[in-house]
């Protein structure tokens, strides 16, 4: 599902890095591992990746800062990379505020990893509406998508209304 899309995996505690890479590239992705907002951005500058996901309790400088600095570069830098915030922070509050700093889905962990592949299948635009099963319409569950403030970037992205 996922063959041919490269994804940038930011997370501090490589655990979480090791089972998303195992995760992604057992559904054919090519996967790049941060441990941090620095390396992360480095990488997104030198590697250009399809989909980014990123954890928001990061020591330093957390995802909301990471998310924010990947918004602020130009688009032939990797600025309008879709991105999924996977995070311990799971409550309502949380997915609104990963949302509005600029991450298109917000997803709690522990994810299943069928429901992760389909994110990142859905954020590189390889699947559309129906053809899979989608907790886009809940915050406070599983997956929050973008709110309407960012239609443009969802319409883009073929996260529909």
């Amino acid at each position: 599902m996922l063959d041919g899309l490269t994804v940038l995996v930011v997370d501090d505690e490589p655990d979480a890095r090791e089972l998303a890479r195992r995760v992604l590239s057992e559904a054919g992705a090519a996967v790049l591992m941060a441990p941090g907002t620095n390396e992360a951005l480095r990488l997104l500058r030198e590697r250009r990746p399809d989909v980014l996901i990123g954890d928001i309790g990061m020591p330093d400088l957390d995802g909301y800062s990471l998310i924010r600095a990947v918004r602020a570069l130009p688009e032939s830098q990797g600025g309008l990379t879709p991105a999924l915030a996977l995070t311990a922070f799971a409550g309502e509050d949380d997915a609104r505020r990963s949302l509005a700093a600029g991450y298109h889905v917000h997803m709690a962990k522990p994810a299943e990893a069928a429901d992760l592949v389909a994110a990142v299948a859905r954020l590189a635009g390889r699947v559309k509406s129906g053809d899979v099963a989608w907790g886009a319409a809940t915050i406070g569950s599983t997956v929050a998508v973008a709110s309407e403030s960012s239609r443009t970037r969802r319409e883009r992205l073929g996260l529909g209304e």
